[in-house]
């Protein structure tokens, strides 16, 4: 005990080791007890406060060398190792679940990246946190600070008790590793050391849990089909087996509740395998591989084989990847250190992400991929590119062959530049795609012995419209494809209702193609999987792609259930299964497939969406005319709004396209409420003087053609009200608030506690509306029950998009297709039509007075930023659906040229608040583009 105090006297006297955490100096009970824990061997005695800070064995008073040692580096790496050993601060062990204040005191006292606090308030157990906090970039930084550190204290007491003690599974694994046996059952002391390794399993333990070779350990054992402990899997995973696996394995959100979902062993190792978190992993830590490895080639060696080879284009990958331009490096060092772990290219033929997919012993080996294609790839008959095979590649290089060149230097260097209309580029969809029918190939047993055990067995049938002809015969040799065998063609719609009316014990599931629809191979195996897991579905819809041409296609995204979305555009199409028994009683009086969609939709109570590509379309598709298409959809429609009891017009909403708009007329005119903050600025907009509450209420009384409206006005105190004196207002009230602190969530609960309205309206005070009907519009939506808020589209003056609908991407909401022009279109009708969204802005966004108050109303802990997300997404949780609303277009005067970055307090707090949210089920991103979100096909490999 005395080398203790000596050495953290001489740590304490001359420096504080401080990396940025100088705002964690706060001494509080449970600091003090965990320093006098690990520092002084003993539990914190009670006794008066006096002794309890002061300790003769140390010398100093405690809460001054505390204070000191809790801002350390020292600190925080051993509050790291105490928490992955699976210690509370105080000493007693973790529960299966972190508490809330568990995590307040992990993301409060360690340096963590805003999408790593995300993550800890999803995590479902202690594991999970600490791979989160072992893989978060900020925290690896930091930790890399502590070997200069350490290097100089020598044998530090953080140094010397950072020890983990792993669980029975950990250790059970790690023996089999290190000892090539079992895990003896031998007393506590042999079993934590042991002769052949000759150190102490935790520390040893500490190194190889987190290390590749125990995650491949983990993962060979996964897709082997063996638990950690040996046994066999069971035909179907337990929810125990599904949280090792996600505690275990580095994984995205996406596929931890993929996993979570999965029916079969065959879907988990699946959704693993496809899992790029994962091959990031092996890329990012192949430079281990080699140093650990003796048969791996130094990275040195292999920047000198890829250089000889020609293979890599420097002016190329600079151009292709403006960031590294940006930032000035080199890029064949950036291509070596970070490009490939995040899937770029070295040229334009070589495809990282396909080559590794479809050779996985590429990650095995530990090389480069693109060095494994020069050194054995080629000579084995590797494919650089799902488009480009190397067979095809030597025999029109034949030359090149014969003199020992590598072919695919030849043809990126010759070839293509003589032929560049030849070889035109691949988007990447294609890319994407050619890479998924890879993964089928590796999936085939396994779905095939998932289909033996089902336990549920659908049976499907299927319409094709269509008179014959080769259409017909392309649908019809897709079904004689398909994995799923239990599946039946009939020859009309009459004929499928009455295969439901003679269903006794199997369930069936209903199918309607056009002629030419080809279904993928594995489509019906995914949808019985699904039933699988919830037999009770009635609506089972799936992402299709339509064919340019005979090499590239075009996919069709879909969103989650959005009723409102399908009213103005049929984006479910021929990619839908239907419980038969309840589409039987339609099939008779539907006109068309989009008639039936809307109609069954009103009965069905479980609604599921897959996200995978199962259906293909011809060029062309429907043979009908766009006219007939357009007659027949808004026959569709309006039945829907009979049926619903709403009276509209239904009117084609982009011309030349199957978009609709809906003009419902409002049944009553309820009174409506327009709450309006306002700070009484007067800006100056490109040298116009705009007084900005004064021109909000002067444009929306002599514009708008609703008049059942009221104001209220929320000001400072400091609003000279002579200033709309000239303005004709039948109804206005003003609130003064006069508390100091900025407050706007406030500011509308206290405009809303004066309203008179059934119906709010939350108002920017920079607002101007540029259509007569807006607020008719957006009424329209609130006939409908399971509509809880409605949002607008908000313009800059200079006639750009400003909000569209409010998406989440990488934990924190963005505006989609932000600064697009006004009159886009969007992806698959996004801004032009109806679109549901988790939220909208509440710079003006409507709702019903009872909904506002039974939520609770703006959330005043959020008094700046992201209120009104929080607001939409407690309307969300509480049941209801929210509405983007295209007609209703307004002037937002916000700055067009820079959004404020929010406080970092209110982002904290939104993220702890709304954890459970961080999956976009109206915006996929992994599909779509993040940085900015504008519905841009991306597949990004990994959200930093």
């Amino acid at each position: 005990m005395e080398n203790l105090s000596s050495e953290l006297n001489s740590i304490v006297q001359t420096e504080t080791h401080d990396f940025g955490l100088s705002s964690i100096s706060v001494v509080n009970a449970n600091d003090l007890a965990f320093f006098y824990r690990i520092f002084l061997g003993r539990e914190w005695e009670t006794g008066n406060k006096q002794e309890r800070l002061a300790d003769d064995r140390l010398g100093q008073h405690v809460a001054d060398v505390a204070s000191l040692f809790i801002r350390s580096q020292e600190f925080v790496v051993t509050v790291f190792h105490t928490m992955i050993a699976g210690r509370r601060l105080e000493g007693t062990v973790f529960e299966s679940i972190p508490s809330a204040d568990h995590r307040d005191w992990i993301t409060l006292r360690l340096p963590l990246s805003p999408s790593s606090l995300v993550s800890i308030w999803e995590c479902t157990c202690w594991y999970e946190i600490h791979r989160t906090i072992f893989g978060d970039p900020v925290f690896e930084e930091t930790v890399l600070g502590i070997k200069a550190v350490a290097s100089q204290l020598g044998s530090a007491p953080a140094a010397r008790l950072a020890r983990i003690a792993t669980c029975t599974e950990d250790l059970a694994a790690l023996y089999e590793v290190l000892l090539g046996r079992p895990w003896e059952i031998q007393s506590e002391e042999i079993r934590r050391t042991d002769g052949r390794i000759g150190h102490p399993i935790g520390d040893v333990a500490n190194e190889i849990i987190g290390s590749l070779e125990f995650r491949l350990k983990v993962y060979d054992t996964i897709m082997a089909g063996q638990s950690p402990q040996g046994e066999c899997f069971a035909s179907r995973p337990e929810a125990k087996h599904k949280n090792w696996i996600v505690t275990r394995l580095p994984m995205a959100s996406t596929t931890r509740a993929q996993i979570a979902k999965a029916a079969s062993w065959h879907q988990i190792r699946r959704a693993i395998f496809g899992d790029n978190i994962f091959s990031h992993e092996i890329l990012r830590e192949h430079k281990h591989l080699a140093r650990l490895s003796d048969a791996a080639m130094p990275l040195d060696v292999q920047a000198d084989i890829i250089l000889d080879s020609l293979l890599f284009e420097r002016d190329w990958y600079l151009e292709t990847y403006r960031d590294v331009a940006a930032s000035g490096g080199d890029p064949f060092q950036h291509f070596l250190m970070h490009g490939v772990a995040e899937a770029r290219n070295p040229n334009r033929v070589f495809d990282t992400r396909w080559y590794l997919s479809a050779y996985p012993e590429a990650n095995r080996q530990g090389l480069n991929p693109l060095a494994h294609y020069i050194t054995e790839g080629a000579a084995l008959g590797h494919d650089p590119h799902p488009f480009f095979t190397t067979e095809d590649i030597a025999v029109a290089n034949s030359a090149a062959v014969r003199h020992g060149l590598l072919p695919l230097a030849e043809f990126l260097h010759h070839v293509m530049p003589q032929n560049p209309s030849r070889y035109s580029a691949f988007g990447p969809y294609d890319v994407h795609r050619a890479t998924q029918n890879n993964y089928r190939r590796y999936e085939l047993p396994e779905i095939m012995r998932h289909i033996e055990i089902m336990t549920v067995k659908p049976h499907f049938v299927v319409v094709i419209n269509g008179d014959g002809g080769r259409a017909v015969a392309a649908t019809r040799n897709s079904l004689e494809k398909q994995l799923y065998p239990s599946l039946h063609v009939a020859d009309s719609l009459t004929a499928a209702a009455g295969i439901a009316d003679s269903e006794t014990t199997v369930r069936s599931y209903f199918l309607w193609l056009d002629a030419g629809d080809v279904l993928m191979p594995d489509a019906l195996y995914e949808l019985a999987a699904a039933l699988n897991a919830d037999p009770d579905l009635d609506l089972i819809y799936f992402d299709h792609e339509v064919a340019l041409d005979h090499r590239h296609y075009q996919p069709m995204h879909k969103p989650a259930w959005s009723p409102d979305y399908l009213e103005t555009f049929d984006y479910i199409g021929p990619a839908a299964c239907f419980n038969l028994s309840l589409a039987a009683g339609l099939l008779s009086e539907v006109e068309s497939r989009y008639d039936l969609i809307l109609r069954f939709t009103e009965h069905a109570s479980r609604i599921t969406h897959i996200d995978r590509v199962l259906l293909g379309r011809p060029v062309g598709g429907s043979k009908k005319t766009l006219h007939e298409k357009q007659a027949s959809d808004m026959r569709a429609v309006a039945g829907r709004l009979q049926r619903t009891g709403r009276n509209g017009v239904v009117t084609v909403a982009v011309p030349g396209t199957d978009c609709y708009d809906v003009k419902i007329c409002v049944a009553n005119e309820p009174l409506v409420s327009m709450l309006i903050p306002t700070a009484a600025r007067v800006i100056d907009y490109e040298g116009t003087r705009i007084d900005l509450i004064v021109a909000c209420l002067e444009s929306i009384t002599t514009r708008s053609t609703y008049k059942n409206i009221e104001f209220i006005v929320v000001d400072n105190g400091d609003f000279d009200r002579d200033r709309i004196r000239h303005i004709k207002i039948d109804r206005l009230k003003f609130v003064t608030y006069l508390l100091p602190e900025v407050n706007i969530a406030k500011k509308i609960n206290i405009a809303a506690s004066h309203a008179s309205g059934d119906v709010l309206m939350i108002l920017n005070d920079d607002i101007e509306p540029l259509v007569d009907d807006w607020i008719e519009r957006m009424l329209g939506h609130l006939e409908k029950p399971h509509v809880g808020l409605v949002g607008a589209k908000l313009v800059y003056p200079n006639d750009t998009l400003q909000h569209v609908g409010v998406v989440l991407c990488d934990g924190l909401p963005d505006h989609v297709r932000r600064g697009k022009p006004r009159g886009d279109i969007g992806y698959a009708f996004s801004t032009s039509g109806v679109r549901n969204y988790m939220a909208v802005t509440g710079a003006v966004s409507m709702m019903r007075a009872r909904d506002f108050w039974s939520v609770g109303g703006y959330s005043e802990d959020l008094p700046i930023d992201f209120n009104d997300i929080d607001f939409s997404y407690k309307v969300s949780e509480s049941g209801f659906y929210i509405v983007y609303e295209p007609n209703a277009e307004l002037m937002h005067y916000e700055s067009v040229s820079a959004v404020k970055p929010p406080r970092p307090q209110d982002t904290q707090l939104f993220w702890r608040k709304w954890a459970n949210m961080a999956n976009d089920r109206f915006y996929n991103e992994y599909t779509f583009s993040t940085h900015p979100p504008t519905f841009d096909i991306a597949y990004t490999e990994r959200k930093h």
